[in-house]
């Protein structure tokens, strides 16, 4: 096999793109615009409950979505109670594994120790783990790398979707597809277009499951989703898939609701050891569904519920917390600016 190229500079943005990055990076992320506001989709500012037929009572499933679960090198994540209760309360947990878990390091590739994510995931959650490794950093230390991350997530037991075309189905009712709109390095999983989006037949999920899309997509440190990603969304909703949920941006942006179906374009940061606030807020998002005992009913989405969390770093401590609602200004307003770990996670 031949080794593949990685060059420590790449990125799948243009000039302007990556000074419009550094630009939010070193201020408050870039606020939301009212003509961000979905025409047809309600924001969702509470928890919700999808008013259910009669003949729709069945099971319930509950997932939880969350943002990119980024490096934390040996500092494992502690949660407070509250945080605890609610990830308890869900029967799978959804991250999205930002970067590779490798041995290997390389200046802005983004790598996972082995030991401390293993310890942290087991121990937190037990069963019911998935890890979407479909992202612009899969390619960071090319394909044997990844190839070998993907055989040794499977090999402790967690759910893995991402590093094939492939959907996971959960409880044979649920699907989830995954796609990465963005690579750092020249990709090696195939990519799709925001622009054009090209869903192959042999992609589509079966018409009787209730079909859910993650895309990697947007822009980072922007707190609303682009007018290509929300005409995308249209594309594919509900002609393939039932609801979209991204992620990409490192920062939450509204969730939206229409019948039966989410818009989550990015879910912010689940957890990362990076002293740069504008990383340590994201959101939580729990989908319940009823799925009937006839196996070719479709599910249904019967509840949603939105958490927002914070992380708090010290020197031996990565706490994280629930949160009443996402507020850039003030974090930014106690943090010094001047401290050398601040100053070395912009590069980051």
């Amino acid at each position: 096999m031949r080794k593949q190229e990685t060059h420590w500079w790449g990125s799948p943005y243009t000039f302007s793109e990556k000074v419009d990055f550094l630009k939010y990076r070193l201020l408050s992320p870039k606020e939301s615009s009212e003509s961000d506001i979905l025409e047809g989709m309600q924001p969702l500012v509470s928890d919700y409950t999808f008013i259910p037929k009669a003949s729709e009572q069945g099971k319930e499933v509950s997932m939880i979505f969350t943002g990119d679960l980024m490096p934390f090198g040996d500092t494992k994540p502690s949660h407070t109670m509250a945080l605890e209760q609610f990830l308890a309360s869900a029967d799978y947990i959804v991250f999205n594994l930002e970067g590779v878990v490798t041995d290997q390091q390389r200046f802005l590739a983004l790598s996972h120790s082995h030991t401390p994510l293993y310890d942290y995931l087991h121990t937190s959650f037990g069963r019911g783990v998935i890890l979407n490794v479909a992202n612009n950093h899969a390619s960071d230390f090319g394909c044997e790398a990844f190839c070998l991350q993907n055989q040794r997530l499977r090999d402790q037991g967690f759910l893995v979707v991402g590093d094939t075309p492939t959907s996971l189905t959960i409880e044979d009712q649920i699907t989830l597809s995954v796609r990465t709109l963005l690579s750092n390095q020249q990709p090696i999983i195939e990519t799709l277009s925001l622009t054009h989006p090209s869903i192959p037949h042999e992609w589509r999920p079966p018409q009787h499951t209730y079909n859910i899309f993650m895309p990697h997509w947007g822009y980072e440190m922007h707190l609303s989703p682009t007018q290509e990603q929300i005409k995308m969304y249209h594309s594919i909703v509900p002609a393939i898939y039932d609801s979209v949920i991204g992620n990409h941006a490192h920062t939450p942006q509204p969730v939206y609701l229409s019948e039966s179906s989410v818009l989550a374009t990015s879910l912010g940061n689940y957890c990362y050891l990076n002293h740069n606030p504008n990383h340590w807020m994201g959101s939580l998002l729990k989908c319940t569904f009823t799925i009937q005992e006839s196996s070719n009913t479709k599910p249904v989405l019967s509840r949603v519920e939105l958490r927002h969390t914070i992380q708090h770093i010290t020197r031996s401590r990565l706490q994280l917390d629930l949160v009443d609602a996402i507020d850039y200004s003030t974090l930014r307003k106690a943090t010094n600016f001047c401290r050398w770990n601040y100053l070395k996670d912009l590069l980051k």
